[in-house]
């Protein structure tokens, strides 16, 4: 186990119970499996869980996403390709930094704010670790905690499908290095 990463230790109640989980299940392991999650000890955070599938650098499959989500970002996006509902001109990033968090393996913690029609913009932070599948030869995943940093209940009107771009994201260390940068090379190249 490593201690909670000092970025965390200030992030929503959900990000930190999410790490806390997840780094006690992998019991000395660099990555837990998937089946490893315990719903059951996540039930107070499940409407802030997201877990996607990383298909491929231009397929990142929503498999999962909590009811708390779905009423902050005013869509469902359950069996969306994460990478679709990023800005055009985010989604090399979005592919990137997804990617490399399953390749290196690598936590990350991200932030910014969500626009609501009234014109207000809520802070949220999110944290997302990596997982392994349960079976041999399947894709890797992400879960992902992503919560309102002060929570005032606001639940966003239906919108448009777009998840915009965080404003602070850092990889983090959980035992195998991060990445050297946060954007994608020029080289980089989706599928």
């Amino acid at each position: 186990m490593i201690s909670m990463p000092s970025a965390l230790q200030d992030a929503p109640e959900a990000c930190r119970i999410l790490f806390n989980h997840w780094n006690e299940i992998r019991a000395g392991a660099l990555v837990p499996r998937r089946a490893q999650i315990d719903p059951a000890r996540l039930i107070t955070i499940l409407p802030q869980i997201q877990i996607v599938e990383v298909q491929s650098r231009s397929v990142i499959h929503c498999k999962l996403v909590g009811t708390g989500l779905r009423d902050l970002f005013g869509f469902d996006y359950t069996g969306r390709n994460f990478l679709e509902m990023a800005p055009v001109d985010g989604r090399r990033t979005r592919s990137y930094r997804t990617t490399l968090a399953v390749q290196q393996p690598c936590a990350t913690i991200f932030g910014g704010t969500v626009p609501f029609r009234s014109g207000a913009r809520a802070p949220v932070c999110g944290v997302s670790l990596p997982l392994l599948p349960d079976q041999a030869g399947g894709n890797p995943l992400i879960v992902a905690a992503i919560a309102l940093v002060a929570d005032r209940g606001w639940i966003n009107e239906p919108r448009d499908g777009t998840i915009g771009m965080p404003e602070d994201f850092a990889f983090l260390d959980i035992g195998a290095g991060i990445p050297d940068r946060n954007d994608p090379p020029d080289d980089w190249q989706m599928d």
